[in-house]
């Protein structure tokens, strides 16, 4: 199955930009389950872990410990060699840890990552009451950006002494014990790897009613070719075109596509890369707005004195040309537009009596009509 990895570049808010990037993408490995379980010994608890094997999978066979009163906790539970292989290039950035516990009159006190066989500075525990039924649910601790207070490398989350630890408290009074289980503990694992493909620019403008996309590689490794895709919101992207890559290469290149039939508005773009192997990786997005169509214009009273005779609204002015024509056909007076509202005063044009107008855009007709100049 293909591999999936995304090009970090920047969101872009403008209609032009550059930027360079790190050429790295992120990939997880897990949730994986850990094969050695152990009870390790907390200064202060009242229990020990019992049957810790039953954690190593989600099969409704518990790890259990026994808490007579409240405030009473637990020594650790603690799981490792999770069988990770990461690759040794890689850069670590982020470990989830998902829990699947019961326990009527419990909750967390103590929820830490073991580095190196060490049970780690940073608890990462909640506050929250374990469920006290089992409901086949994870509780989620850490996140993909979350590294628990370490620093780490590739042979530190493949070492068999990577893993994590667990201790339970009693909350709450009354008979018997309350009785802390954890069915399963889980990791995933989020790490960024040098792709492929290093993109150093990535833009877009709008120009002629297109919009121009180019981008540079410095670097490329079996690098089949590109797709381009666009939307019309954000998040949802059709390919529009597709631009060959250069295989192998390690000197700068540079490549564009034109859309030709870009979106009213907005536009946004994002690239897709895709290597002989079927591994692909999309870029960031960026937006490129394309400007509203120019073509409003109003007519003014046709008798009139001294006032506007016509105005023209348009975001390229410069697209237009109004021509004036008598009766006899002949043109009395060519206007481009100077400015994104023009008016054109009855004092700039001659004569008097039954005029035609005709307005062009790029040399495609926009409107046609008369005017009583006296």
């Amino acid at each position: 199955m293909p591999s999936t990895h995304r090009l970090l570049l920047p969101v872009v808010f403008a209609g032009i930009i550059s930027f360079t990037t790190t050429g790295f993408g992120q990939s997880t490995e897990g949730p994986l389950s850990a094969s050695t379980s152990a009870n390790v010994s907390l200064s202060g608890s009242s229990a020990t872990w019992s049957n810790t094997g039953n954690a190593l999978s989600s099969d409704n066979s518990y790890a259990s410990a026994s808490l007579s009163s409240n405030g009473d906790f637990t020594d650790y539970l603690r799981l490792t060699n999770f069988g990770f292989s990461i690759g040794a290039s890689n850069t670590i950035v982020g470990i989830e840890v998902e829990i699947e516990k019961i326990g009527d009159k419990v909750k967390d006190n103590q929820v830490r990552i073991v580095k190196g066989g060490s049970i780690g500075t940073t608890d990462q525990s909640d506050n929250a009451n374990w469920p006290n039924t089992d409901t086949n649910s994870y509780t989620l601790y850490g996140a993909s950006n979350d590294l628990w207070g370490e620093t780490w490398t590739p042979s530190d989350i493949n070492a068999s002494d990577f893993g994590i630890a667990i201790s339970a408290r009693r909350v709450g009074g009354g008979g018997g014990a309350a009785v802390p289980n954890i069915d399963h503990i889980r990791i995933t694992v989020y790490f960024e790897i040098p792709l492929p493909v290093k993109l150093t620019h990535f833009s877009g403008r709008s120009e002629d009613r297109h919009t121009k996309l180019s981008w540079e590689t410095s670097w490329e490794e079996g690098n089949s070719h590109f797709e381009i895709q666009r939307s019309h919101e954000g998040a949802t992207f059709e390919t529009i075109g597709f631009v060959a890559g250069n295989n192998n290469s390690t000197e700068n290149i540079t490549y564009s596509f034109t859309d030709l039939s870009p979106l009213a508005g907005i536009n946004y773009y994002r690239l897709k890369q895709i290597d002989f192997n079927g591994t692909f990786a999309f870029s960031e997005i960026i937006r490129v707005t394309m400007p509203s169509e120019p073509e409003e214009y109003s007519l003014a009273p046709t008798y009139f004195d001294s006032n506007t005779l016509l105005t023209i609204n348009s975001s390229s002015p410069e697209s237009y040309l109004l021509t004036i024509i008598d009766p006899s056909g002949r043109t009395v007076k060519r206007i481009t537009p100077h400015s994104q509202e023009t008016h054109i005063y009855r004092r700039e044009l001659p004569g008097t009596g039954l005029y035609f107008y005709r307005l062009t855009c790029k040399g495609q007709f926009k409107g046609a009509g008369k005017i009583w100049l006296r």
